[in-house]
């Protein structure tokens, strides 16, 4: 692939079509996505058309780029089987000021407690339950996280973190500090905080205009799927989340 056929100043995408039955994709040796769960943790996707955002800071706008894609097939048929396979430019109407879905870092955490040895971290997609990554009827703590950096010129004041909808509580820090949690205190079959949409503010004290900010979450999972499933996952300014997103 030819980085200065692509446009330098839209977001784009890898479509892969159908892959049968669970990948990893590499853009220039780096993984951009993944579906489904290789052995030994093995979970088929077969059914799901694969759309990756290729990260800007990975594309060589002024040579050649190399896709590479690791595929394990368990049955029948295998490989890639369909689907209208290319890169796309992502039609991006979206009011997210930084869009936080894709790859994060993640790790079970029996007791609730941090994670201490990096080892001990490993990828999953957001939002997307951990069941279907590789983590089947696992019931308890985990954690998520993930690093972002704020636009040049953005203002600090005024951000909301929206992390979707969370399977059953959670705990949410930025930069070490705790931001907001969900948690109504009843038991599976009663509790409800499974299906309220997060949305936090921001202190702008907490916010680094110049370099990383870090996203941790705690997760637990009292029954059923757990983790991160279901979207918007982000941030947004106050203005745009009551326009758009309440």
């Amino acid at each position: 692939m030819v980085g200065k056929e692509l446009p330098k100043n839209e977001k784009v995408y890898l479509n892969l079509g159908y892959i049968d039955d669970a990948d990893e994709v590499y853009f220039n040796g780096e993984l951009i996505g993944f579906s489904g769960a290789m052995p030994p943790k093995f979970r088929t996707a077969y059914n799901a058309e694969r759309n990756y955002l290729i990260p800007t800071g990975l594309i060589n706008y002024s040579g050649e780029n190399t896709i590479a894609i690791r595929i394990f097939d368990a049955t029948l048929s295998g490989g890639i089987i369909g689907g209208d396979l290319g890169i796309y430019p992502l039609e991006d109407r979206s009011p997210m000021l930084i869009d936080l879905q894709g790859l994060w870092s993640f790790a079970l955490s029996r007791s609730g407690r941090p994670i201490e040895s990096d080892k001990d971290w490993e990828k999953i997609m957001v939002p997307i339950p951990w069941e279907k990554q590789g983590f089947r009827k696992y019931d308890g703590f985990a954690w998520y996280r993930t690093t972002f950096e704020l636009p040049q010129g953005e203002s600090k004041e005024n951000l909301i973190l929206l992390l979707g909808k969370i399977d059953d509580f959670d705990e949410v820090y930025l930069n070490g500090e705790l931001i907001g949690a969900t948690n109504d205190q009843r038991r599976y079959g009663r509790s409800n905080s499974w299906a309220q949409k997060r949305a936090y503010d921001i202190p702008s004290h907490l916010i680094k205009l110049n370099g990383k900010n870090s996203i941790e979450i705690l997760v637990e999972d009292i029954g059923n799927e757990g983790g991160i499933y279901e979207g918007p996952v982000g941030i947004t300014t106050k203005s745009k989340y009551y326009r758009y997103f309440r």
